[in-house]
């Protein structure tokens, strides 16, 4: 039975009281999403959601992963990303079947429409921005990368590969609207280094500027066990 062992940007009393809405981000680089892991994070996000589940198939932004790291064209990376999202829709509709017909009804899914939200994309082209002009900022972007591959990779392809992070970045930084309903808290099974970054914006520990440029809610990030 998955356990809360971590809570940032939030209190873990308001996600047991469900409080926020549930949004699962699936990253196609993460092995641990078995469909027998996947089960067992759906079923506790309808258990914990305030009105609905919205799980997220990362596969569009990952394609710069397989474009960097296999030496793939950019064509070819977005095939090979979306044929992956493919077989993790596959899998997440299987689970979804498995469940009574009154729990299917709080499940959403999504995966490029996501990307063409208008909130999403002003706080996409926002970080995009930042990182071209604010050196500092970007130089936490390039560690986060840096300190989460083992490839030898030069500095323009380190630099390609934050276009993931900046990309995720509007989905886990601050809480957002899909179909008008708000999702405000983030659940994964581990504490990622973008997510330290994401833990020290919010506090404003560094980068205060971003919280009064777009005036953002937390999503709350929950690490289970």
């Amino acid at each position: 039975m998955l356990k809360i062992i971590n809570v940032k940007g939030g209190k873990k009393e308001d996600v047991l009281s469900r409080k926020h809405n549930i949004f699962i981000g699936i990253s196609l680089g993460n092995k641990w999403f078995t469909k027998e892991h996947l089960k067992e994070y759906i079923g506790w996000a309808l258990k914990n959601t305030k009105e609905k589940v919205l799980i997220w198939i990362a596969d569009k932004i990952h394609a710069i992963n397989y474009e960097v790291k296999n030496n793939q064209s950019p064509e070819n990376a977005l095939k090979r990303a979306l044929k992956e999202g493919d077989r993790i829709l596959i899998i997440i509709d299987e689970i979804i079947n498995e469940l009574l017909n009154e729990r299917k009804k709080f499940i959403n899914i999504a995966r490029k429409e996501l990307l063409e939200n208008f909130e999403y994309k002003k706080r996409r082209e926002f970080f995009h921005k930042k990182f071209n002009q604010d050196k500092n900022f970007k130089k936490s972007v390039l560690d986060v990368v840096k300190n989460t591959i083992t490839l030898k990779l030069d500095e323009l392809e380190i630099e390609k590969l934050a276009s993931y992070v900046l990309d995720e970045l509007p989905q886990i930084l601050s809480s957002f609207s899909c179909n008008g309903i708000e999702y405000s808290c983030h659940p994964y099974p581990v504490n990622t280094k973008v997510s330290e970054l994401v833990d020290k914006i919010q506090k404003k520990k560094i980068f205060p500027e971003i919280s009064n440029e777009i005036k953002f809610k937390n999503m709350v990030f929950v690490q289970l066990e």
